[in-house]
């Protein structure tokens, strides 16, 4: 969408097909990707506060992950 294009400053054709961990610090990665897991391990929703930095400036978000899981779990 054209908020995320803007919060990376990249153009839709940049961002397709990639993921966060393509556009963030290491660290800023690891973070939501161990947010990720949690909510994975606990099969339940979690709220997280994120602090991302970015090279259009730091990104302040509320993050709500949930685990999406089919008959097979």
């Amino acid at each position: 969408n054209r908020v995320v294009e803007q919060v990376l400053g990249r153009p839709k054709a940049e961002i397709v097909g990639r993921t966060m961990a393509d556009f963030i610090a290491p660290e800023a990665a690891a973070a939501l990707h161990r947010h990720e897991q949690e909510v994975m391990a606990a099969r339940r929703p979690r709220q997280y506060e994120e602090v991302t930095p970015l090279p259009t400036g730091t990104l302040h978000h509320l993050n709500t992950n949930f685990p999406l899981i089919d008959e097979q779990g």
